[in-house]
């Protein structure tokens, strides 16, 4: 996770093949992995399940 914060312009956040959040380069500029983790478990209703996602 911390690599698609440090790399790119923009960050797309996909779960089950579906695009579930997607920020520009501004608003991606303030975001943490905390923030990515609870931006996914709002949207979804759930902790995400893989740690492989927050190691790689």
């Amino acid at each position: 996770m911390q690599q698609a914060l440090d790399l790119g312009n923009r960050l797309i956040m996909m779960d089950n093949g579906q695009i579930i959040l997607e920020v520009n380069e501004e608003q991606k500029a303030k975001l943490t992995i905390e923030d990515l983790l609870n931006e996914f478990q709002r949207i979804r209703g759930t902790k995400m399940a893989s740690d492989r996602a927050l190691l790689s």
